[in-house]
């Protein structure tokens, strides 16, 4: 039993303690260095982003208040919401019809008709009387201010600046997505249909009411209180008569992921250099095994994402034989292209040897059960332990890419690959050595024990298969 644990504890270590201190490690070294705002912060929370040099929500993260004139934009896809005068057509191609209201798009560049002014649902003479002193240029109080900051949950009207016209779903199926709503809008004098222009505020992650609606660091969903959809849209540009521009609509799955949104600018709001020395003394530090936590959820999340249909994609059932490789580069002009595949030889004398592998096994298992002895005990215990180990690696680096519903390519086999190829090797020692149980530990001759690999060579070896 000690020797089990002195083996185990020698295997736990170079095999699992020291590749996943190199993984962690190099991840420190990624987050120690790559310390600047890039063009992948959306995908972080906006605690990590805060952590970024030269972020946007480090730099100019303020509160939002009703009666501000703000964009939103699209965390997934980047885009700002707009509208304008054109109309949504009579018919789609699909012979559809429409409201023929007017259109909410997404932008990929930002204009002027990308700002909505945010108001309270319940209107009051109070605030009429706050916005006429705003628009008048008076200097209103930080105090009286506050008053209007926008919460989480909060009920609220969206009026499209430009246009004068506040957002809107209904019950008419959108462009693209017939089974979402329509996002257009209505005028401000329409109170018939006013309901459907009532939205509430839903900060992401927020704990409290009294969470604040801020710049850059809030991703929020906007949800109709009426119709309960959420404002979504996806990468897929509408026709010419939308400008190709993305189409906006109802998601009747308000609390999926891909309905964040966040307010990047208020207009005429910029910070002050005393503002960007608060804001950057309220930042709160995120540690390291925090950054860690995130950057690994993202990654499964997004692997997991990655659901569109590729040329090149393949099955795991495919794999074994090489039915699909990968181009990665093609120049038609000049006849050239990078195209991934393995050899065939070798990739398909491994299936051979896997197949072969469990053929003997079973071959082995009926004879025993007969008291049929063909092969030597220890040549036994060799192929079912040592080489069964190989071949259960191979089943465990391939079997659940078979549970997974995301796009795959022939480069998620490589890892199995490996395995299969060692126990081609192991079959081959199996068919070829005569004299197999000469190799058993206990036959070996003194001197030639010592050639058993120590310790420290065992965690050696760990160390450089793991960084490969």
């Amino acid at each position: 039993m000690a020797q089990f644990t002195q083996h185990f504890m020698a295997r736990a270590f170079a095999l699992l303690a020291v590749p996943f201190a190199l993984y962690i490690s190099f991840f420190y070294v990624h987050l120690a260095v790559l310390t600047s705002s890039g063009p992948g912060d959306a995908y972080h929370t906006a605690k990590f982003q805060m952590q970024l040099l030269n972020n946007p929500m480090r730099q100019s993260s303020f509160d939002v208040h009703f009666g501000d004139e703000i964009q939103f934009r699209h965390r997934d896809t980047g885009v700002y919401m707009e509208s304008s005068a054109d109309r949504y057509p009579l018919r789609y191609a699909d012979q559809r019809v429409s409201s023929q209201g007017q259109q909410v798009t997404g932008a990929k560049k930002r204009s002027d008709n990308a700002y909505w002014r945010i108001k309270p649902a319940q209107a009051s003479d109070e605030f009429a009387q706050f916005m006429v002193r705003k628009q008048a240029g008076e200097a209103i109080p930080a105090e009286e201010t506050d008053r209007w900051a926008v919460h989480n949950l909060d009920f609220v009207q969206l009026e499209h600046v430009n246009t004068g016209m506040n957002l809107r779903t209904h019950d008419v199926a959108s462009p693209m997505t017939a089974t979402n709503m329509e996002i257009t809008t209505l005028a401000l004098n329409d109170t018939a249909k006013e309901a459907d222009t009532v939205w509430q505020i839903k900060i992401d992650h927020a704990k409290t009411n009294a969470t604040r609606l801020q710049t850059s660091a809030s991703f929020m969903r906007i949800v109709s209180q009426k119709h309960g959809v959420a404002v979504w849209t996806h990468s897929k540009a509408l026709p010419d008569w939308g400008h190709k521009h993305q189409e906006i609509n109802g998601n009747k799955k308000p609390e999926d992921k891909s309905t964040l949104w966040t307010v990047p600018r208020i207009r005429g709001r910029s910070a002050s250099a005393e503002e960007l020395d608060a804001m950057a003394k309220k930042i709160v530090k995120m540690g390291f095994l925090a950054k860690f936590a995130e950057l690994q959820g993202l990654m499964f999340r997004h692997n997991n994402a990655l659901t569109t249909v590729h040329p090149f994609q393949s099955t795991p059932l495919t794999w074994p034989f090489m039915v699909r490789g990968i181009s990665f580069w093609t120049d038609k002009d000049s006849r050239r292209q990078i195209y991934l595949m393995g050899n065939p030889v070798g990739w398909w004398i491994s299936d051979v040897a896997l197949l072969m592998y469990g053929g003997t096994m079973v071959m082995i298992a009926l004879l025993t059960r007969r008291n049929v002895e063909v092969v030597d005990g220890i040549v036994q215990r060799h192929m079912l332990r040592s080489t069964g180990f190989i071949v259960a690696a191979w089943v465990l680096h391939y079997a659940p890419f078979f549970l997974m519903g995301r796009s795959l390519f022939l480069h998620h086999y490589l890892p199995s690959s490996i395995f299969a190829y060692m126990t081609t090797a192991a079959l081959f020692q199996f068919a070829s050595i005569m004299d197999y149980p000469r190799f058993a530990l206990k036959h070996w001759h003194s001197n030639v024990r010592a050639l058993v690999p120590s310790g420290v060579s065992v965690v050696g070896f760990g160390i450089l298969v793991a960084a490969q």
